[in-house]
């Protein structure tokens, strides 16, 4: 290979190496290694006891039915398999969370998707529960001082965050939704997960994609101390509703060091400089 092939071919995998947002899969739950009726385990935290029907997170069935806790729960409608039904008709309060990874880290950047929808549409707007991003291994994130991420669903079909909103159509049919949060000092930058290009978020800060479209970019966090390792959804004293998630799937992003980032700039000025030495050599020898 000659020496300018080379240079352009070393420049070209410098480039490929400065790309953000190169996901690293974690943790997921599909609910079908449990049995219908159960409480997740394994990385689960569940803040209610598996006898307690009033509130509650169990997992149901594509049949639906009556538990051995005396709990109706209804069909999984967001495909084959099992789904984790929250619910609460007492106006009690229930808490689960998964951690990002097995490890139990807290990360840079976290990516979480999963399908969800809302089975039993309730009257009036008051906000049922909150889907969170905290930190890994926090069980108290009821108050939105102990959350990162913190998107609220109302009983109407509305999820709402800081500063705004969206409306579900049909809340009670099979929805996506998608959070890319950024638990960073700097902007962070990644491929859109709904194909349109480059999205940039804010430091401290997510993305929120439903139904596989990008409904507001940077997101302002609730609290930016509080770091990202755990997944989970809380529900509220004296709400009524319920909430049905499948298909978890989170991943993790890390942002690249300094020293790495100063050494990627060094090569992106060098090699240039080195391809232009070399053009006026070739041009003095001819």
């Amino acid at each position: 290979m000659k020496n300018k092939a080379l240079t352009l071919a070393l420049f070209s995998c410098v480039v490929c190496t400065a790309g953000f947002g190169q996901w690293t899969s974690q943790l997921s739950d599909n609910f079908d290694s449990y049995s219908f009726g159960d409480q997740p385990g394994g990385y689960w935290y569940n803040s209610s006891a598996t006898t307690d029907t009033g509130a509650n997170s169990l997992v149901t069935n594509q049949d639906g039915g009556t538990s051995s806790t005396n709990v109706t729960l209804p069909a999984n409608n967001l495909g084959g398999g099992n789904a984790l039904y929250f619910f609460d008709t007492s106006g009690g309060a229930t808490r689960a969370a998964m951690n990002v990874s097995s490890t139990g880290s807290n990360f840079d950047v976290v990516r979480v998707s999963f399908d969800f929808s809302l089975p039993t549409i309730v009257s009036g707007t008051s906000t049922f529960g909150v889907i969170t991003l905290t930190s890994a291994d926090n069980t108290n994130f009821s108050s939105s001082s102990d959350r990162a991420v913190s998107i609220s669903v109302k009983n109407d079909g509305q999820l709402v965050w800081s500063g705004g909103s969206h409306t579900l159509s049909n809340p009670s049919s099979a929805h996506s939704l998608s959070i890319v949060a950024n638990g960073t000092d700097a902007d962070y930058s990644y491929a859109a997960l709904d194909g349109s290009g480059t999205s940039t978020i804010s430091s401290y800060s997510f993305d929120l994609y439903v139904d596989d479209a990008l409904i507001k970019t940077s997101i302002a966090f609730s609290t930016d101390s509080v770091e990202l390792g755990r997944f989970g959804f809380t529900t509220f004293g004296g709400a009524q509703g319920d909430f049905m998630i499948d298909n978890l799937e989170m991943y993790s992003a890390a942002i690249p060091e300094a020293s790495t980032m100063m050494l990627l700039a060094l090569s992106l000025g060098v090699l240039p400089m080195a391809l232009r030495y070399r053009a006026r050599r070739k041009s003095r020898t001819n």
